[in-house]
């Protein structure tokens, strides 16, 4: 999913020795970061990393305590991060079981890197091609983290209604998932929701399976909320409408035919006499349709 003018904001967690300092991951991790932007770019998918982390922790090592404390306050305090990289021990380290299972429960995409590779940068592997898995990877979840599928069941769910008591993606702190608000355009009684945590070893390899529909929408009155952008767009069938941070949101349509015509209608119009939107399909073939280039 192509996040454009919003940038992803990370979390860097360091399975390491306790009187080891995390000097070398830090760095590590900003580089990977970038070169993960800078090819993100190059597959048009548009992942912009924040420059640095909003958080760095660390766990003692095979500690699942240490873990599930640093999951849960990336959950509790930096409700704004969705990217975890996760400096393992090892190879077939429990860190990393700890770590595909917390990132589930948090709803959050998650990059563990074993310490062997923190030096050496992946020296004698192919770059590009383990920077592009990871940017198939965070683009089928975060495609996923936003679309309910009714076939998978998951005890994960998100309760929508117009209480207004779920901050823009962290929630109200009281639900074991992350509070990403998803609500039917058209529906303005609760709701629920399912999200689905799909395993990147898994079969599914078409990233883009429904992701034509999917628009980025920036530009937005920091006081908007989901039924107000639903309003904007009341002219075209809505399946759900995320609201992020900072007048951001992700929408999908009912097709990639809404999408963009959504976007040939609506992209650069003013909202407000200080508010221009911006409505972007995050997929490359509908955005040449609604003859958007970057």
């Amino acid at each position: 999913m192509a996040i454009g003018n919003l940038e992803l904001r990370w979390a860097l967690i360091c399975s390491i020795e306790e009187d080891e300092p995390t000097d070398k991951f830090e760095e590590f991790a900003e580089w990977l970061t970038g070169k993960m932007t800078e090819h993100s770019l190059r597959m048009g998918l548009f992942h912009k990393f924040a420059a640095k982390s909003d958080c760095i922790l660390r766990s003692r090592i095979n500690n699942q305590n240490d873990n599930a404390m640093n999951y849960r306050e990336i959950h509790d305090l930096y409700p704004g991060v969705l990217f975890v990289v996760h400096i393992l021990p090892g190879d077939n380290s429990n860190e990393y079981v700890w770590m595909r299972e917390f990132t589930q429960r948090y709803g959050l995409i998650r990059q563990g890197i074993q310490r062997d590779n923190i030096e050496k940068r992946f020296e004698g592997a192919n770059l590009d091609l383990i920077l592009g898995n990871i940017n198939q990877w965070i683009a089928r979840r975060l495609y996923q983290l936003v679309t309910p599928d009714k076939n998978v069941p998951n005890d994960h769910r998100i309760h929508v209604g117009l209480s207004g008591n779920s901050n823009s993606f962290g929630g109200n702190g009281n639900s074991s998932s992350r509070g990403y608000r998803a609500n039917p355009a058209h529906e303005h009684t609760s709701a629920v929701n399912s999200v689905f945590y799909y395993d990147p070893e898994g079969a599914h390899n078409n990233i883009f399976a429904h992701a034509d529909a999917v628009c980025e929408v920036t530009g937005l009155p920091s006081e908007f909320n989901d039924l107000q952008l639903a309003a904007v767009f009341h002219r075209y069938k809505l399946k759900s409408v995320i609201m992020g941070n900072n007048g951001t949101a992700v929408v999908e349509f009912f097709n990639k035919f809404h999408a963009c015509q959504a976007s040939l209608e609506h992209h650069a119009t003013w909202v407000s006499t200080t508010h221009r939107l911006s409505c972007v399909p995050i997929h490359h073939l509908t955005r040449f349709h609604a003859g958007i280039t970057f």
